[in-house]
């Protein structure tokens, strides 16, 4: 998958998290050689998703990893998230960068958020799993796009394909959602 040559910057930092229901996306995030494995089986040079929404009023990124699915507060993530704490993010549709950021154009309604949440503190504390529903028989686990599709799905912004949902193709269903 080629990620669009057109591209918006948008500067994120502890203090200014994105919008609720942004949806966020790494690329090079793993050893050299998963990533080179994982873009060839996917076809896509993401590798990692995650959903930022508030709760209680406090900002959380919610993510499918090892070992369990958690959420964490968004100023935790950014300090884990990048090495110089410079607390700064490119949002781009471009390739070759490690984070990408998909916010909805317009705020999501309440109830959309609401179906969102609950998905999301549904999942908290399932294992985490880095092989697709396709790869493997049935398990208690979620790897992370699928768990990300399922609060998608639960919100009404798209139809995930639940366990075969991969990082690059619900980046594309959201690209293509017109959201």
């Amino acid at each position: 998958m080629k990620l669009k040559p057109t591209f918006t910057v948008t500067h994120l930092s502890a203090d200014n998290p994105p919008p609720d229901g942004s949806v966020l996306f790494t690329e090079n995030g793993l050893p050299r050689i998963l990533d080179r494995l994982l873009e060839r089986v996917t076809g896509s040079p993401l590798s990692h998703t995650m959903i930022f929404l508030r709760h209680d009023g406090r900002p959380y990124v919610y993510e499918a990893y090892p070992p369990k699915v958690r959420k964490i507060t968004w100023r935790k993530f950014v300090e884990e998230t990048l090495p110089e704490r410079e607390a700064r993010f490119w949002t781009r549709r471009l390739g070759g960068l490690r984070m990408v950021v998909w916010s909805p154009r317009e705020p999501f309604a309440h109830n959309t958020l609401v179906a969102m949440h609950g998905e999301a503190e549904d999942g908290l504390g399932v294992n985490y799993s880095m092989i697709w529903n396709w790869l493997r028989t049935e398990c208690e686990a979620l790897h992370c796009s699928e768990y990300v599709g399922n609060i998608c799905e639960a919100g009404g912004l798209l139809i995930s394909d639940g366990g075969k949902e991969t990082p690059g193709s619900l980046f594309g269903k959201l690209l293509n959602s017109g959201l």
